[in-house]
């Protein structure tokens, strides 16, 4: 899949379960969900963005295990900046950046093993690429502008319904 197909499928996969999860406690902990999800845009191209200098694609950061690692390795830069905010006297839960970085991560992969090429998704157990295709290789920009499109749009009327089913 194309980078724009990957931010879209993160940032929706991110928005569904945040909103779902979470209802707000105030305006300000409301935007700062909307703003976490700035992090699962940029982490939903982070498997790629890795991978870059290898010449194979879709190996090993295309796994839960490297999903585990990078989660990690966000919460080395955001817990002290969650500790730094609160003594600012702003509070919001630290897990929600966290769960950010590591949905906009899985929403790669996971989106990736609906290709025809697969994805080692249970690497470094099982090295074997696996997947489900939805659609010929040769195919895929027509299925992947709408899933495109179609997550943002959902994106959009998440955020929308969330903002004026709480404050309007």
């Amino acid at each position: 899949m194309k980078h724009p197909t990957h931010k879209a499928i993160g940032v929706a996969a991110y928005s569904g379960l945040i909103v779902f999860f979470y209802k707000p406690f105030s305006v300000a902990f409301s935007f700062i969900l909307l703003a976490s999800s700035i992090l699962s845009y940029f982490s939903s191209i982070l498997p790629d963005l890795i991978e870059k200098s290898k010449k194979e694609h879709r190996g090993y950061t295309h796994s839960f295990f490297w999903s585990i690692v990078i989660t990690l390795i966000s919460c080395n830069l955001i817990v002290p900046l969650h500790i730094w905010l609160k003594s600012q006297g702003v509070y919001f839960p630290v897990i929600v950046p966290i769960f950010a970085v590591w949905i906009g991560y899985t929403s790669h992969f996971i989106a990736d093993y609906f290709t025809n090429k697969g994805v080692c998704i249970w690497w470094p157990f099982d090295e074997e690429r696996k997947g489900y295709k939805l659609w010929e290789h040769e195919d895929r920009d027509g299925p992947e502008f709408l899933i495109t499109i179609i997550s943002w749009v959902l994106t959009i009327i998440i955020w929308i319904r969330h903002f004026s089913f709480y404050y309007l």
